[in-house]
């Protein structure tokens, strides 16, 4: 019978620092940052897929070997799905690839500003008092020869 030693204390725990606990409006802005994360790598991942058409030949049906090797059978499939699109014009192709490439340079746009001061904007303003009431305005009457 073979006796296994234990494992050191410190390989059972994995350490790691503590997170901080994030209460409204940091959890928020937080949650809201993981998404953003999530759309970008999602993003970035169709816009490299679609770059990806000039290793197929328009309407390809089964993806290259290496890709295959690189990715496995599924994520091949749906790289191939994407870049025979890509090959389409652009009344004909799905509106998917610009809206990835639409979210990408969004969210990237946004976080390039993020940190930047406000702006701030000159506006000259005029301000005007109410207007005069009627009975105080001079009334000019003017006679006509009944027309």
């Amino acid at each position: 019978m073979e006796v296994k030693a234990e494992p050191a204390r410190d390989e059972q725990l994995e350490l790691t620092e503590p997170k901080p606990i994030l209460k409204g409006k940091e959890a928020g802005l937080a949650n809201i940052r993981k998404i953003d994360d999530s759309l970008l790598m999602q993003s970035a991942a169709t816009l490299a897929d679609s770059l990806s058409f000039r290793d197929i030949v328009p309407g390809q049906k089964k993806p290259p070997k290496e890709w295959v090797a690189e990715l496995g059978a599924e994520e091949a499939e749906k790289r191939l799905r994407v870049a025979n699109a890509a090959w389409l014009n652009a009344k004909e192709a799905p509106a998917g690839i610009k809206v990835a490439a639409q979210i990408y340079t969004g969210i990237l746009k946004a976080r390039a500003t993020e940190n930047q001061p406000v702006a701030q904007i000159n506006v000259g303003a005029i301000q005007f008092g109410p207007p005069e009431k009627p009975e105080r305005l001079p009334v000019k009457v003017v006679e006509t020869d009944g027309y």
